[in-house]
This record gives C-alpha cells, sequence and structure tokens, in this order.
C-alpha cells in the first residue's frame, strides 16, 4: 500500500486551510511545491524528517492554509542521505470551501 500512497497528498480533494498529509521515508528531507493553475509558485513547505535513517515510511502533515479554493499542482522533492534529491511527478490538488 505505501507504494501506492507515496508522493501523493490526501485527502485530496480536501478543504483550503486544512491539513492534510502524505507518505515519506524516516531520515529524508521533504520539501512540498505547490504551483497554481497557471504555473506561478505559491507555497513551498521544507521538512526535515528524524535523523536516523531507516526505510521505514511515515505520516507526514502538510497545511494548505493561505492557499484560497481552487485547483493546484504540486510535486514533492525527497533528499537522501548524501544529498540525491528526486522529486515526484506533478499532481493536481483541488482545495474546495
Amino acid at each position: 500500500m505505501y507504494e501506492t500512497l507515496k508522493d501523493k497528498l490526501y485527502p485530496n480533494p480536501a478543504k483550503a486551510g486544512d491539513n492534510i498529509y502524505f507518505l515519506t521515508n524516516i531520515g529524508y528531507k521533504d520539501e512540498v511545491v505547490v504551483y497554481s493553475i497557471d504555473g506561478r509558485e505559491v507555497l513551498r513547505d521544507k521538512r526535515t524528517a528524524a535523523p536516523a535513517y531507516n526505510e521505514a515510511n511515515r505520516k507526514e502533515n502538510f497545511s494548505t492554509a493561505g492557499l484560497a479554493p481552487g485547483v493546484y499542482f504540486y510535486k514533492i522533492i525527497h533528499t537522501h542521505q548524501g544529498g540525491r534529491t528526486e522529486s515526484s511527478r506533478i499532481e493536481k490538488l483541488v482545495l474546495t470551501r
């Protein structure tokens, strides 16, 4: 189930201002970047996971505070131990009232 949910924000659609979440691995540094429908970056949220490195996954909360209802796009960027970086595919995020 982890692979199905990895790099996806849930719930989606969500209410504007609510906390949503994504799954990632312990020890990774994660960044969520949200873009407007016209491609402008509207939110960048950086976070650092627990310092211990292992492959266990964890649930990470992400706040949509400050975003108005509407359609957005997002990607999740993971920085692994040793500095290797990978990005998720760009996905759609729908926020309702």
